[in-house]
């Protein structure tokens, strides 16, 4: 069976399809970081929120580090979302957070979730929030969200890597 030409991938680098096609293994975009976002950005942003941003293949758009209860239950728990234009990039951030590397780092399971921004737009948004099983306190979560901003760099080259080399011919 031929193979069909795919579109070209979006160039994380120069924020546009790349011009080469390749029928053959595919090659995704890597995230870069030849201009981080303004320092403005670091003070003013949660540390994961900076970090998506960072990586130059998430736009997030809204977040929440969680808030308790005056008894200390949750009311609402941290998380963010954010688009992803190309898919491989958010099945990637989703094994980053079943990697044991990552996972021995936190205390709790965390999750990619498909989410909408709003009921007219029929694009779809992700969601990186703890996985509604988990029953930790607060402060664990906000501890995981910081710990997952420190190494989501490094854990989302990796599984680009591990991605990439799989859809290689043999």
């Amino acid at each position: 069976m031929p193979t069909r030409p795919r579109p070209g991938l979006l160039c994380a680098r120069a924020n546009r399809p790349e011009a080469t096609v390749r029928p053959t293994a595919p090659t995704y975009a890597r995230p870069c970081l030849p201009t981080p976002p303004p320092n403005r950005w670091r003070r003013r942003s949660p540390p994961l929120v900076y970090q998506l941003a960072k990586l130059q293949v998430f736009q997030p758009y809204w977040s929440c580090g969680g808030h308790s209860h005056p008894d200390g239950t949750i009311w609402k728990t941290p998380r963010v979302w954010f688009y992803c234009a190309d898919i491989v990039h958010a099945r990637a951030l989703a094994d980053c957070l079943l990697d044991t590397k990552v996972r021995k780092f936190l205390k709790c399971r965390w999750q990619i979730a498909l989410t909408y921004c709003e009921p007219g737009n029929t694009g779809a948004a992700f969601a990186i929030e703890p996985s509604p099983a988990e029953t930790v306190p607060l402060a664990d979560l906000q501890s995981d969200a910081r710990r997952l901003a420190d190494i989501l760099s490094d854990a989302m080259a990796r599984q680009l890597d591990i991605i990439e080399a799989a859809a290689s011919p043999a």
